[in-house]
Formats: structure tokens, C-alpha cells, sequence
């Protein structure tokens, strides 16, 4: 693997093959596609016997990461290259994007939660402007149809929302925004997926629905990156299933 990483850093054009990772704590599994830039194509709870993530495109699973507000990433190699894993606990992975940014991602997997973490460096001389942005697409089917939607509110309470309509959006920006939280919760025996993050960093969160999903998104705050520094980009899921 060290050689292939150092070919590829001589050949910024090489084509770089990164097996797929999958994490299992027991409560939940993941799969990590770095090909598809080490997006997640599988989440499941329940012993992998309920798959939670839906498609939001083509090859690249139900999580997507960008720096420009939805726009893909720009790498010169295609794939990710696996920095470490421990087979089971965590992965991850790293990249060169276009213009002068390094990028690493990390999934960690602890029970019934999943933490995820985006480095980005400037290692070029000129300040990058970022404006970051997820997307995760659950499906509806795993929620079920009497889904709603829960924000998080300063004191700690939470407020339910009914989902918007099929083929509508909302979204919460300034003071509308949850308090660092939010939640997708279905009836019964389905499962809770609530999804925390720096309330300090996401400036709007928006929910969408549609046939098969309903995709959350996060946008964060833009900034200019300057050159020798890096930003971190934090969220968390946790998925209660009965």
C-alpha cells in the first residue's frame, strides 16, 4: 500500500484502488466506498438486517461531503487512499483536491453511534474559499409513513414538525436552526435517527422528501482557508432501534 501511495504522489494522474471498509460494533454496520469518494453506500441497524441509507445518486451512496456548497469534489486522483483502519472500530481516508487542499476523512463506529470527521488543509500560498456542506438520504421505508421530524431547542427540549410534503424542502436558518440536533423519529418498533452538530458551525439545515428518502442536509459556515491552515467539519448519528 506505501508504494502505491508514493507512485501515486510521483503521478498526480495515477488511478489509486482502495478496497471498500466495513465497520460492525454489532448494533450497526457501515460501508465505506472510497471509490465513490469515500462516501458511505451502506448503513444498517438491527444486526444489518434494516438498511437505513437510500441512494442519492448513482454509485455514490446515502452520504455525501462537499466544500462548495453541494458542488462534487474536485480531486486530482480518483480515489481515496485508506490512511488506517482497525478492521472494525474506524476508518479513514485522504485525498488531494483541486485547488491546494488535502482532505481526510474518518468514520467511527461506537454502538449505536457514528461519528464523522472531515479535515480539509491549504497547502498551497493563496487563501481557499470553502463552503462546506452534507447530505445524508434515509429511507422512508425504514422510517416508515408516519415519520416526523424533531428539532432540538435551546433548553434541551424538542420540538415535532411534520415532514414536508412529497417533492417539498424545508429549512431552518438563524434563530429557526435546532440547538446542535435533529432527529428523524418513526412510530413503534422504527428506528430514532438523530443526527448533532456544531451548532457554532451550520448556519442553515434543510429537510427534503421524496418517494423513496428524505434527505437532511447541513451547510456550513463559508470561509476562506488560508494557506498552512486546516478546518474540521464534526457531525454525529445516533440510531435507536427497538
Amino acid at each position: 500500500m506505501a508504494g502505491t501511495a508514493r507512485q501515486a504522489a510521483q503521478d498526480p494522474g495515477a488511478r489509486v484502488s482502495t478496497p471498500a471498509q466495513v465497520l460492525d460494533s454489532g448494533t450497526l454496520r457501515l460501508r465505506a466506498s472510497p471509490e465513490a469518494g469515500a462516501c458511505l453506500s451502506e448503513l444498517s441497524a438491527g444486526g444489518a438486517a434494516l438498511e437505513l441509507l437510500a441512494p442519492l445518486e448513482a454509485g455514490r451512496g446515502g452520504y455525501r461531503f462537499s466544500l462548495d456548497a453541494g458542488e462534487p469534489l474536485r480531486g486530482r486522483r480518483e480515489a481515496f487512499r485508506a490512511r488506517g483502519s482497525d478492521g472494525s472500530t474506524f476508518v479513514e481516508y485522504e485525498t488531494d483536491l483541486v485547488p491546494s487542499l488535502a482532505l481526510q476523512t474518518r468514520y467511527t463506529l461506537i454502538d449505536d453511534l457514528v461519528f464523522v470527521r472531515h479535515k480539509v488543509e491549504n497547502t498551497g500560498s493563496e487563501p481557499v474559499p470553502l463552503a462546506p456542506w452534507t447530505c445524508t438520504s434515509w429511507r422512508r421505508e425504514a422510517l416508515g409513513g408516519d415519520a416526523r421530524l424533531l428539532l432540538k431547542q435551546p433548553g434541551g427540549t424538542w420540538n415535532a414538525r411534520a415532514l414536508p410534503a412529497e417533492g417539498e424542502s424545508l429549512e431552518f436558518l438563524e434563530f429557526e436552526r435546532p440547538a446542535g440536533a435533529w432527529a428523524l423519529e418513526g412510530q413503534g418498533s422504527r428506528p430514532r435517527i438523530e443526527e448533532s452538530f456544531s451548532v457554532d458551525f451550520v448556519t442553515l439545515v434543510r429537510i427534503r422528501t421524496g418517494p423513496d428518502a428524505i434527505e437532511m442536509e447541513l451547510h456550513f459556515a463559508p470561509h476562506a482557508l488560508k494557506p498552512g491552515t486546516s478546518r474540521v467539519l464534526d457531525t454525529a448519528w445516533q440510531i435507536a432501534t427497538a
